[in-house]
């Protein structure tokens, strides 16, 4: 195996997260694992945007579970455009 320091490959990180309860204002909202599925949404919008980077999500005061749970991938994009990000 040949190190990046030796010409081989480097290491790339990308992080995603989102807090856990996700709604503040309603804590039993969201499941442990339905908060897991925002983080990887968050990973994948980071690996979309470059690497070497992270982006979390989190509730905005407006946000209801139930906009949370019926949003589909491209919902959620538009419900989190941003989130957090390096």
């Amino acid at each position: 195996m040949t190190l990046a320091a030796d010409g081989g490959p480097g290491v790339t990180i990308s992080i995603g997260f989102a807090p856990f309860p996700f709604l503040p204002h309603a804590p039993d909202a969201l499941s442990w694992e339905q908060t897991l599925d925002l983080a990887d949404h968050a990973l994948r919008l980071t690996k979309r945007r470059r690497r070497n980077a992270y982006t979390g999500l989190r509730a905005t005061a407006g946000l209801t579970a139930a906009s949370v749970l019926s949003s589909s991938p491209a919902a959620a994009t538009r419900l989190f455009p941003r989130g957090w990000r390096s």
